[in-house]
């Protein structure tokens, strides 16, 4: 790419999951991303998604999904670093992320044959039952009756990432992008809103359930209203932190598939029975 390398490589994150190295070039900062194989997907989806969405991720510079490597340019400042508590910003990514997923929607099946994790709602039902012990049969029936439920409001599902928070998030003068979609599925689109709107509230200083919350979710509701009326969308809204939890044991349980015991610890998120134990509250 005629960029000489100015500098050590710096290592700066280490997880059971990724590591990333940043190297400084003539040309500015690079990063190089590596995921296990069993995460190789999100090499595949963040090519993908820099061909077809462009306007709202990074570009890709150089990706071997062989070996789970891709190389990435800098992003400018991360949101959660920009340092402005303000109402419209918020506004702003929630539209901006749900315009990105109503136009991946049509190419749901080409993500699929890329490896993107499948965890559309009827799915889901089945993948909890695996993880809860047999007396729990009610909670299951309970689990798919909501998953029922909320597909019956009409929204379709497409790419969604359960880290949609400020740290993922690069702002550069009006633009905003979106990147690390090494959680992403195929899934509900709902499944993100949660997230964002806990992260929002905290960072505008507000109590969960604040008039302003309110804005930012219908920012991004907008973008379905060409598939479902107002009040579906806003029932799937209220459905979708209900069976969520389901979707984040699937992400933890590939995150750290084949990873030493003494490495589920908790140091980088929940753990898995503290997820388990989220779905449990939801359902009750």
């Amino acid at each position: 790419m005629g960029r000489d390398v100015v500098g050590e490589p710096d290592q700066f994150h280490v997880r059971p999951w990724s590591t990333i190295f940043r190297i400084p070039t003539t040309a500015g900062n690079v990063y190089l991303k590596a995921v296990p194989r069993r995460l190789a997907h999100e090499v595949r989806l963040t090519r993908w998604l820099a061909r077809h969405v462009p306007d709202r991720v990074l570009p890709v510079l150089a990706a071997d999904d062989g070996r789970g490597l891709m190389l990435l340019p800098e992003g400018g400042v991360r949101l959660r670093d920009f340092n402005t508590p303000d109402l419209r910003v918020w506004c702003q990514l929630a539209a901006t992320y749900a315009e990105l997923q109503v136009r991946v929607e049509p190419h749901v099946s080409e993500l699929l044959a890329l490896g993107v994790p499948d965890r559309r709602l009827v799915h889901l039902p089945k993948a909890i039952a695996a993880v809860l012990p047999a007396r729990d049969r009610d909670l299951v029936r309970r689990y798919a009756a909501l998953c029922d439920e909320l597909a019956a409001q009409g929204v379709p599902e497409t790419i969604q990432m359960d880290d949609l928070h400020d740290e993922n998030v690069f702002t550069d003068g009006d633009r905003l992008r979106v990147f690390d979609w090494g959680d992403a599925s195929l899934a509900h689109p709902f499944f993100s809103l949660p997230m964002l709107l806990e992260t929002a509230m905290e960072r505008l200083g507000l109590a969960p359930d604040a008039l302003e919350r309110r804005r930012v979710r219908d920012a991004y509701l907008e973008p379905f209203t060409r598939f479902a009326a107002v009040g579906a969308l806003r029932t799937a809204a209220k459905l979708a932190p209900r069976v969520v939890p389901t979707v984040r044991i699937l992400a933890w349980q590939l995150a750290y598939e084949h990873t030493p015991s003494d490495q589920h610890t908790g140091q980088w998120g929940e753990t898995l029975d503290e997820l388990i134990q989220q779905q449990r509250a939801a359902l009750a």
